[in-house]
């Protein structure tokens, strides 16, 4: 499990090829673990973002990345403080987006515990509100579905072919300052891995469109 990766701000490493967002552009041989045929590689979605003027932009925080393989929103998320206590997470980040499908792969276990490393990413791709067969740089499969269809829809035996090798009370932001996120910098706390169970549950929360139909191989 890996993030796909956060744009970066000007000063950071891969600033100069990936600072802006271009046309075409693909992060997956810069973002070495992302890039791995046996990672699952996340990506962060904008949800939640109040537009100001016009749609927002995730590529103003996390990269285009062709090894990305799901996607989950990180806005707004609810998770725990360093203290213990509740936070919301400030920003569009691909190393929360990536501790968040942890936390949902852990319920996935516990619910399927007969279920292999494939057949687990087999349910989170097949069942995310895109498609397997359309991959896209920024969310891949889609935005993974945790409640409605991840957790609850029965899996056909055969796996799908993957591509390439509001806060509660009492909580608080998490970081500096409220309002609107900056693009966020080049993730540097490996801590955040810790946190997935706890995001998994903001994910249960979020009012994420279920894709209905049958089961896709």
């Amino acid at each position: 499990m890996a993030g796909s990766g956060n744009r970066p701000l000007d000063g950071e490493p891969l600033y100069e090829d990936f600072g802006e967002p271009r046309t075409g552009q693909d992060a997956r041989a810069a973002i070495s673990t992302a890039g791995y045929g046996a990672v699952l590689a996340v990506n962060a979605t904008a949800d939640g973002v109040d537009e100001v003027e016009g749609a927002v932009d995730v590529r103003g925080w996390v990269l285009q990345n062709s090894a990305t393989d799901v996607a989950v929103p990180t806005y707004n998320a609810i998770t725990t403080s360093v203290k213990g206590g509740t936070c919301v997470l400030p920003s569009v980040t691909t190393l929360s987006a990536a501790a968040e499908v942890i936390g949902i792969v852990v319920l996935l276990r516990a619910a399927s515990p007969d279920d292999n490393a494939r057949q687990i990413i087999t349910r989170l791709e097949s069942t995310a509100d895109g498609t397997t067969a359309a991959p896209t740089v920024l969310t891949g499969a889609g935005t993974v579905q945790a409640v409605v269809e991840a957790l609850t829809r029965p899996r056909r035996a055969a796996p799908a072919q993957r591509r390439g090798a509001g806060p509660q009370p009492g909580g608080h932001r998490c970081g500096a300052a409220p309002g609107p996120p900056r693009p966020a910098a080049a993730e540097r706390d490996l801590a955040g891995a810790a946190r997935g169970a706890a995001l998994a549950i903001a994910a249960l929360l979020r009012p994420l469109l279920a894709r209905r139909g049958e089961w896709s191989d």
